[in-house]
């Protein structure tokens, strides 16, 4: 699925991996936080009736404040999402699996 926006030139489509890669990038800039495997696929998107819901599945580096900096993750997408798009996040879940010792 995607989001279909209009103007007055007609339908502008944003794929959903634009989202996901806006979302990607966005975590990518918080110190401590780490995929919980090697690849990078762990942003999952929902989209229905154009509103983004957005799940972060991550490690974070032992020792850092888990509220705060998942509180970072949510407000660094919502910020990146509106930001390049112009669409306002609702919905940012983020699932700790766990902890680092290092980086």
């Amino acid at each position: 699925m995607s989001i279909i926006t209009l103007n007055e030139n007609g339908q502008q489509v944003i794929a959903d991996r634009v989202f996901e890669n806006i979302a990607r990038i966005a975590v990518s800039k918080i110190k401590g936080v780490f995929p919980p495997k090697k690849d990078n696929d762990f942003i999952s998107l929902t989209i229905k009736d154009d509103e983004i819901s957005i799940l972060v599945t991550a490690r974070l580096l032992a020792g850092v404040d888990v509220v705060k900096t998942c509180t970072k993750i949510q407000n660094a997408i919502k910020e990146a999402i509106a930001e390049q798009t112009n669409i306002e996040c609702k919905i940012i879940n983020i699932e700790v699996q766990g902890f680092m010792i290092n980086e």
